[in-house]
């Protein structure tokens, strides 16, 4: 996966704006035609309390097609007869933890198996949630990203994930077993990353023997305003961090997405391109979060 491009923001963001009365949608994740049993596009997507799917011919174009299950931030693992749809799932609003749903046609969905839940001391915050999963098949392990405890933000009103943990398993439902200690945390001296960890997600780059995480930090701007942008992190193991470009690759800006930009999904193209679709919040304690499409483009 070549990491060396030029982003540049699709002209028709944003693309899927919430449904009246909801005020968001958010944390997309895609699967594209090449994957998918029908040749279509499909989107997994929240809104506060539901995840829906939604389908286009082009990537460009969605429609919503059915509520899927209650619970937020997903993460969809395709599989060679099947696909496991992990997301949250709220047992309060400051108790949830990680589920798993399976199915083969991404229609009809099982019931919920809990795959995660809130035990180390990090993850024993005033909140104690479990969200943000991202498996990836590495060999024969399951590795799961996950973000766990919450930064209560003030302009805002409310909190996003403080840290970031990782867990294995022989098995997509488990159990996992959880590394001791998070793998990114909050950093004062990080401008991107000063208040929380946000949320990553990992993709596998085999041609370069590396790994290649997308990651959403929290962080206090020169203004004091609470702001999230994607940094493009590399690994040798997946475990260990660094970062290639000192600013992020997707920033809050003006209008939809003024005020921040959050979580993402990856759609590597033929032609070389790199599709990544992400939410956005237009403002802070009163905003409304759309989802929208960034082009990553091969500088050479």
């Amino acid at each position: 996966m070549n990491i060396d491009m030029k982003w540049t923001p699709h002209p028709a963001n944003p693309l899927i704006s919430p449904v009246w009365p909801e005020w968001l949608v958010g944390d997309p994740v895609v699967l594209t035609p090449e994957e998918s049993p029908d040749g279509r596009w499909h989107m997994f997507l929240n809104s506060v309390l539901f995840i829906y799917r939604y389908t286009s011919g082009d990537g460009i174009k969605w429609r919503r097609e059915q509520r899927v299950c209650r619970g937020m931030r997903a993460w969809l693992l395709p599989r060679e007869d099947d696909f496991i749809l992990y997301h949250e799932s709220f047992i309060t609003p400051w108790r949830s933890d990680i589920s798993a749903r399976v199915s083969r046609d991404l229609e009809n969905w099982s019931a919920p198996r809990k795959v995660l839940s809130p035990s180390l001391l990090w993850e024993m915050g005033a909140t104690r949630n479990m969200s943000c999963p991202c498996v990836v098949k590495d060999g024969s392990v399951y590795r799961m990203y996950y973000s766990s405890n919450s930064v209560f933000l003030k302009d805002l009103g409310f909190g996003e994930p403080k840290y970031i943990g990782v867990a294995e398993a022989d098995n997509p439902f488990g159990p996992f077993v959880k590394r001791r200690e998070p793998i990114l945390s909050p950093n004062p001296g990080h401008a991107f990353r000063n208040m929380g960890a946000g949320a990553i997600k990992v993709y596998r780059d085999d041609e370069n023997e590396r790994w290649i995480g997308f990651n959403n930090g929290i962080f206090t701007d020169e203004k004091g305003q609470s702001r999230s942008a994607i940094m493009l992190l590399i690994s040798k193991d997946g475990i260990s961090w660094e970062e290639p470009f000192a600013a992020p690759i997707i920033s809050p800006d003006k209008g939809w997405r003024k005020a921040l930009v959050y979580q993402l999904c990856l759609a590597p193209r033929p032609n070389g391109e790199i599709w990544v679709y992400y939410n956005s919040r237009d403002g802070w304690r009163f905003g409304s979060e759309r989802i929208g499409l960034e082009i990553g483009r091969p500088l050479s």
